[in-house]
């Protein structure tokens, strides 16, 4: 464990260098190579590696008990995968396949075109947005849940800021997040967590006129 506390930096950033070669390698396979199958190992090695990451945070945290930059850093890089970097790694990947499959003179696959089309279409991006700001509401509700029995430590204790959102407005002490770090970053999210939704939403709510 003290290795891991010494050392915390550079392994957060060897796992950075070596989550971004697999996806290097993932690209080369899928786009040069033409073998979709086999980037998928490159794919699971990726989500393993961001699991990783999640596991280092737990247990800083754990032996440190408090949160670092060395954690914030960890979570926005873990949600972001979770969330935005969902679509828009598809969006890369059949725009990817869309370029390099004219730069090389070879068709797209018919599978692969269809989907290049639907998610060049105004319905089909509102229905991926739709589930997109979903998976963000849950990994949202479920994270911010974990804050606050971290800060209440008990229901009942949750139950009382449920009751009674005055908190927000007198700061961190008399909040249900047991660190500074945390409600700071809870605030930010938030406000992001607002307008990814918006964002999100009148896709469905204003759909482009034909």
């Amino acid at each position: 464990m003290d290795l891991i506390l010494y050392y915390g930096w550079t392994i957060f950033i060897l796992i950075e260098v070596a989550s971004f070669l697999t996806l290097i390698l993932f690209g080369i396979t899928i786009y040069y190579l033409g073998k979709r199958r086999l980037s998928m190992i490159f794919i699971v090695l990726f989500l393993i590696l961001t699991a990783i990451e999640v596991c280092l945070g737990v247990l800083v945290y754990k032996s440190t008990g408090k949160f670092t930059s060395y954690q914030l850093i960890l979570i926005v890089f873990v949600l972001y995968a979770c969330t935005f970097g969902i679509y828009d790694f598809i969006k890369i990947d059949y725009w990817l396949s869309d370029k390099i499959s004219k730069w090389r003179s070879i068709p797209l696959v018919n599978k692969d075109e269809k989907r290049w089309i639907k998610l060049q279409d105004h319905d089909e991006a509102a229905k991926i947005y739709r589930v997109k700001s979903l998976v963000h509401l849950l990994v949202f509700m479920a994270i911010q849940a974990l804050f606050w029995w971290m800060g209440a430590q008990s229901i009942d204790g949750i139950a009382g800021y449920i009751r009674d959102f005055s908190w927000v407005l007198n700061g961190y002490e008399h909040s249900p997040y047991p660190d500074e770090t945390l409600y700071q970053l809870s605030v930010i999210w938030c406000l992001i967590f607002v307008v990814d939704m918006f964002y999100s939403w009148s896709y469905t709510f204003f759909p482009e006129k034909e």
